[in-house]
């Protein structure tokens, strides 16, 4: 296809309609059309400003072939002219007297010589000068074209520059962006191991509570215990010190005081005054406080009652870790683990702990949720997420 179309775009009977979409079909008969003789002088001229600078050296070449062709014929037409004449001189008859032809030939040739001469001398001046134009012209065509490819190079560079330019500003811009992100990010970080590091405090300082609170019952107990003995030896004689009544008031104020403390995590149940005549019935109960009634409440309004001290959270929980605990399985996408979190009430309060789960535990509302850090127990009021967005709400009603 391509060889039919450059012998199509070099034959000279080709229209110049044609040549127009020979190029539009093959840009690289440029050349090809340009030196065809039938190209009219619009398509001719379109294609020197268009066709580069092979085409612009291709139409120079043709153009000074041409030259070089009718300087060939000129002077070709010329010797023909001058053997024709000598042909023709041949051919003439002898005159009578050969002397006088001769030197009447002579004398015809010497006048007619200056005058054959000048006009000939005029043309070829004239020839030369418009060569001379038209070289003055190509050359000044030339020089144009290469002056307008260079400002259009220029041009070209200069928007480059600046499309280099906006690209690094817009990478800046991305950098820049990029580092907020971090920075963000970092800051988030930082509260979230803050949140933990305070979550830990509170809960060395309540486990800390209840240490104190547990001894001091102890110590109550066994200053009860101290009472009760020296009561049952009082009765039974051994003890006849004046003081009995006063060691009778401080039990029964050392009793209020056990009363009073049932809100600590671990009270000494009051024992009867009656008990005090029978050593062998002196048994002291513990009490665990008491927990109130407890539910979740999720996203779509169902309610989901805790029956139990330890409850386990997730997709599908399983394992060890569910014996003896309530299990309460989550009808949620797979964000949330099979074994996702675990809930505890001790002291009076709910807490709870990721399960090492995949997508972790936040506490709060969001956007101010907390994530916090897994095996470790943390107390819990109100909402909190398992995972990216399944939001439960614990109720306890006290």
């Amino acid at each position: 296809m391509s060889q039919s179309l450059a012998e199509e775009a070099a034959n000279p009977r080709t229209t110049p309609q044609r040549m127009r979409e020979i190029i539009k079909k093959d840009r690289s008969l440029y050349v090809t059309v340009a030196c065809n003789p039938n190209v009219d002088e619009p398509l001719r001229q379109w294609l020197w400003t268009n066709g580069g600078t092979a085409v612009q050296e291709a139409m120079v070449e043709q153009y000074e072939r041409a030259v070089k062709a009718q300087e060939k014929a000129r002077a070709a037409k010329k010797l023909a002219d001058l053997k024709a004449k000598d042909a023709q001189k041949a051919t003439q008859k002898p005159a009578s007297n050969p002397d006088l032809l001769k030197n009447a030939e002579k004398a015809a040739d010497v006048l007619s010589a200056p005058a054959q001469a000048a006009p000939s001398r005029r043309s070829e001046a004239k020839r030369k000068h418009a060569e001379q134009e038209r070289d003055a012209d190509l050359r000044a065509v030339i020089e144009k074209r290469q002056a307008e490819e260079a400002a259009r190079l220029k041009a070209i560079e200069e928007a480059r520059l600046t499309e280099e330019q906006k690209l690094q500003a817009l990478r800046d811009k991305r950098d820049e962006e990029e580092r907020r992100l971090a920075e963000v990010a970092r800051r988030r970080e930082e509260e979230r191991q803050a949140v933990n590091n305070r979550a830990r405090v509170e809960q060395a300082a309540r486990d800390e509570e209840e240490r104190r609170s547990r001894e001091a019952a102890i110590a109550r107990v066994e200053e009860e215990k101290r009472l009760r003995e020296a009561a049952i030896a009082r009765a039974k004689g051994q003890d006849s010190s004046p003081s009995a009544v006063n060691l009778e008031n401080e039990l029964a104020s050392i009793q209020a005081e056990v009363a009073q403390g049932r809100r600590s995590s671990v009270a000494a149940q009051q024992v009867p005054q009656s008990d005090f005549l029978d050593e062998d019935d002196e048994t002291i109960i513990v009490n665990a406080v008491e927990r109130p009634i407890s539910s979740l409440l999720t996203a779509d309004g169902e309610t989901i009652n805790l029956t139990q001290d330890i409850v386990i959270l997730g997709r599908k929980p399983r394992g060890p870790i569910t014996r003896g605990a309530q299990v309460v399985n989550l009808n949620v996408d797979r964000t949330v683990s099979k074994t996702h979190a675990r809930l505890v009430f001790h002291d009076g309060d709910w807490y709870i702990t990721d399960l090492n789960s995949t997508n972790g535990v936040s506490l709060g509302r969001k956007p101010n949720d907390v994530e916090i850090t897994p095996d470790v127990e943390v107390k819990v009021e109100g909402e909190f997420t398992l995972g990216p967005n399944y939001t439960l709400t614990l109720v306890a009603q006290r």
